[in-house]
């Protein structure tokens, strides 16, 4: 999800420090604190709680792992699957971060659009795989 991609620019921008300061990425660690990066989370959780009950309600027994679930069983399931993304990509997102900042001494422009560029597929590709993997757990929970 490209939310996830710009919130992760947030934190990185909040988080670690720029390579100079006079450059563009340290006028943005100057603009963007601690402050920003808790509103910048509330709003991500608000706009992931909100697109988890839509899906939810509307996809009622959308996935192979609850089959005619309850309405609030079904809208937990992506939220559940979605948290498990968010929870690797940070990890990804962590690595990433101290690799080029222990490498250069900090983090410019480049590396974090970069950055930012690889949680957004990451995300896909985590989501792609855990949905899997539940659907296999699930198709082996069955047959036993």
């Amino acid at each position: 999800m490209p939310v996830f991609g710009k919130w992760s620019m947030v934190y990185l921008l909040s988080q670690y420090k720029p390579v100079k300061k006079e450059s563009l990425s340290g006028l943005f660690e100057s603009i963007y604190n601690n402050k920003r990066l808790i509103w910048a989370t509330i709003y991500v959780i608000a706009i992931f709680l909100g697109a988890n009950l839509l899906l939810g309600f509307f996809l009622k027994s959308a996935f192979a792992f609850f089959p005619d679930s309850h309405i609030l069983v079904a809208g937990l399931a992506p939220f559940f699957i979605a948290s498990i993304t968010f929870l690797l990509n940070f990890l990804l997102l962590a690595i990433f971060a101290r690799f080029f900042t222990s490498k250069i001494g900090g983090l410019n422009g480049d590396i974090v659009g970069a950055i930012s560029q690889i949680i957004e597929i990451s995300y896909l590709f985590f989501l792609i795989f855990i949905i899997s993997l539940f659907n296999y757990l699930n198709i082996m929970m069955a047959s036993l």
